[in-house]
């Protein structure tokens, strides 16, 4: 790379430089004016910038997290690529092949295939594909005591331990509350403020009888 070029570099870069970046960019041009070199190179620049803000170990740290990052504790698939590409910036020396293997190698299989699938080869490629790659859904299940009662209509399948589970449905979808013995709504059929009066009838049929 040129030097015309490093210096197109750094007069984009500072002009988006913000609070103590901003600071620390406008201290060393003064530095320049009394002892230390001007800063003419873009490697110069990012060897700078980074040892003065970037905490030490953090890229190792990141590595790290990047290689034990896995799509199945993601919330989605977009969710993981969007920690990917986190995690991934902060490796400053993360190569194309060493960051596409890692990103195809935490994905869960049916992710894998339809990369494998579409011919993806490169990293920024996967991230895109994977993005806009309809996600086979993950949908929560809320499981239940085998004492509780199924909502009507609902069957409690097994979830393979021996206790039912199923998908409790919100009140507004299943209806108010209606009583069997008098059917009003409002109250179920212990609580029924004619259930006195109908034992009491039927207690006087049987004795009739």
């Amino acid at each position: 790379m040129s030097i015309e070029e490093d210096l197109k570099k750094l007069n984009i870069v500072v002009v988006y430089l913000t609070d103590l970046a901003q600071t620390w960019w406008r201290c060393r041009c003064e530095d320049v004016k009394h002892w230390d070199a001007a800063i003419e190179t873009w490697k110069e620049f990012q060897d700078e910038f980074k040892a003065q803000f970037y905490p030490q170990y953090a890229e190792d740290q990141a590595r790290s997290k990047l290689r034990r990052l896995r799509h199945e504790d993601a919330k989605s698939l977009r969710d993981h690529v969007r920690k990917f590409m986190e995690l991934s910036l902060q490796v400053l020396s993360l190569s194309e092949e060493d960051g596409f293997f890692t990103f195809i190698d935490g994905l869960e299989p049916w992710a894998k295939m339809e990369l494998q699938r579409r011919r993806v080869a490169k990293l920024y490629a996967a991230l895109t594909v994977a993005e806009s790659v309809i996600e086979i859904g993950r949908k929560e299940e809320k499981s239940f005591d085998s004492n509780d009662e199924a909502p009507r209509g609902v069957k409690k399948p097994s979830s393979g331990n021996g206790k039912p589970k199923y998908h409790r449905q919100k009140r507004d979808e299943r209806g108010p509350i209606k009583c069997y013995l008098c059917h009003k709504e409002g109250h179920i059929t212990r609580d029924c403020p004619v259930k006195g009066s109908f034992a009491a009838v039927v207690c006087h049929k049987k004795d009739e009888s």
